[in-house]
């Protein structure tokens, strides 16, 4: 049993390198989306399998950045066709619950979870595309709720060793995707969904003062990043700085009824990393950003605007009585096309 345990392990992970090293080909990846095995969820079901190996994280980071480098493409437009897959959602669930349980383990237990960190940017990922955003909200708020109630020092936000920055620092391009809006792809309702959620979290004065204080924190993670030497780290982007910025003030706004009106009277503007997607949607190019509306169960379908709403009237009707298989053969060939 231990030999047959080794050897499909070893046979895993080959082949979860393997598609990463494939993966790096856009000639590639266009075949893989709309290959049998992707579009029947044989490989979808394999690899949320491996997300629960648990005995061998090694494999489970190896997928982890297969999933990042794949979902980055938008020639072909990777996120766009696989949000039709029902397993796609499932798989992404799976891994916003391991993301949720790293999240609120941190700190907590020991030793720290070596996949916490490629969990959090797998998740940014989802949380920055308009498919999949409001899901990612919605089963991810509590978990970074409780993180933030904990304070900066509890967390480790001040610490500099590869540890801790580089979990801190996902987790900061985490919140600020999530705050990230834009108005040409989203319903108006989702204007600071995050930052009211997150404030419902907040049961007391004192959590309330405790979000803001950690939030406030990580205003200062450039300070926090310039101590680090010994290790590379990624660029602290500005515009991540400003959306965490924006949800401060967004949470405030949120967490004293009394201010509510006044910032759904000043309305919002898109900011920080919307701001790629608008110019993107201006320029006429394609976008994750500017995909079909997010909660739809179904792939995007041919014809539908910019904004990603489905097509109307008699279109509709004709596209509700094909099979979802057809369905999805026509929002392949359609994402195709359109790249």
């Amino acid at each position: 049993v231990q030999k047959r345990r080794r050897d499909i392990a070893l046979y895993l992970s080959a082949g979860v390198e393997i598609l990463y090293l494939c993966s790096s080909s856009d000639m590639y990846v266009s075949e893989l989306v709309i290959s049998e095995c992707m579009q029947e969820g044989r490989a979808l079901s394999v690899l949320k399998k491996v997300l629960y190996m648990d005995q061998h994280p090694e494999i489970i980071t190896n997928m982890l950045r297969w999933l990042l480098l794949f979902a980055e493409y938008e020639d072909p437009p990777t996120v766009d066709i696989m949000a039709g897959y029902d397993l796609y959602g499932r798989l992404l669930l799976s891994i916003i619950e391991r993301s949720n349980t790293a999240m609120m383990a941190w700190g907590v237990k020991k030793p720290y979870n070596p996949l916490a960190c490629d969990l959090l940017k797998a998740v940014e990922i989802f949380a920055d595309d308009s498919n999949f955003k409001t899901r990612v909200i919605d089963t991810s708020t509590e978990a970074m709720a409780t993180v933030l109630k904990r304070g900066p020092e509890y967390n480790g936000f001040g610490k500099s060793d590869n540890m801790h920055f580089p979990f801190t620092q996902a987790f900061f391009k985490l919140l600020a995707a999530m705050n990230a809006f834009n108005p040409e792809v989203e319903s108006p309702e989702h204007f600071q969904l995050f930052a009211k959620l997150l404030a419902e979290e907040c049961k007391t004065a004192e959590e309330r003062q405790a979000v803001k204080e950690c939030l406030e924190f990580l205003l200062s993670l450039p300070d926090v990043q310039k101590k680090i030497t010994r290790f590379e780290t990624e660029p602290i982007n500005d515009e991540d700085l400003e959306l965490l910025q924006d949800l401060i003030q967004a949470f405030v706004t949120q967490s004293q009824p009394g201010r509510k009106a006044a910032a759904q009277k000043n309305g919002g503007t898109s900011k920080g990393r919307a701001k790629k997607a608008q110019s993107k949607a201006a320029t006429g190019s394609s976008s994750k950003s500017d995909s079909k509306s997010e909660g739809s169960s179904k792939p995007p379908t041919p014809g539908s605007s910019g904004s990603g709403r489905a097509a109307g009237g008699k279109r509709r009707r004709e596209l509700e009585n094909l099979t979802e298989e057809e369905q999805i053969r026509l929002a392949i060939q359609a994402s195709l096309s359109e790249a």
